[in-house]
């Protein structure tokens, strides 16, 4: 009767650690993704946008990709991480942002062709969950509004 009962409270151990929000949910260990839609209120041509995911954040360009290069001596460019994956888009018809974490405030800055600053500051996100479930959150999704 002991061991019967030391299984059934190991099982229920075990069920119990496996969850991530209480008692029998379990949630995945993969990270999801933040998309905005951004756009300018007063849409211009020429302009470029830097972005960054958090409040007091460096606007910058997103990580480049690409293939594998040659093996240089010199040190490479230190990047600083923006939380942006990709950035898309131009200034007339809009951007679309992949964001790794996807806060509640977003840094932003446009540019001119010149590369003058134009304009930047913050804005606050209303994320929106798109998928996934409340316990273990799921991709998100926004419509941002910059000013310019």
């Amino acid at each position: 009767m002991r061991s019967l009962l030391a299984i059934f409270m190991m099982v229920l151990m075990s069920l119990g650690l496996a969850g991530c929000a209480g008692f029998g949910t379990v949630c995945t260990a993969e990270g999801y993704l933040g998309v905005a839609r951004l756009s300018l209120s007063d849409p211009r041509t020429d302009m470029s946008l830097e972005l960054c995911d958090g409040q007091d954040c460096e606007p910058g360009a997103p990580p480049q990709r690409g293939g594998v290069e040659p093996a240089e001596t010199s040190p490479a460019p230190v990047t600083v991480d923006t939380g942006v994956l990709s950035l898309s888009g131009d200034s007339v018809d809009g951007w679309r942002a992949d964001f790794v974490g996807g806060q509640p405030v977003v840094g932003y800055r446009l540019r001119d062709t010149s590369g003058e600053i134009v304009s930047e500051g913050s804005v606050n996100v209303d994320w929106v969950r798109v998928g996934g479930t409340a316990q273990c959150g799921g991709p998100r999704e926004a419509v941002i509004e910059l000013p310019g």
